[in-house]
């Protein structure tokens, strides 16, 4: 499983992204946010599918 600290330690790259991506400034920490969240659920969402 992926710890969720380790997606954390990606925010820096995800944020460049957002930042290439266009999406404004003011915006970033918001859809950062929701990137890091999402992606811990499909994590543990994955994880309980394979349990299952």
């Amino acid at each position: 499983m992926i710890e969720p600290e380790a997606i954390l330690a990606e925010s820096g790259l995800i944020r460049a992204m957002l930042a290439r991506c266009g999406v404004p400034a003011r915006d970033r920490a918001d859809v950062l946010q929701e990137c890091l969240i999402g992606a811990v659920v499909a994590v543990r969402e994955g994880v309980d599918a394979q349990a299952g």
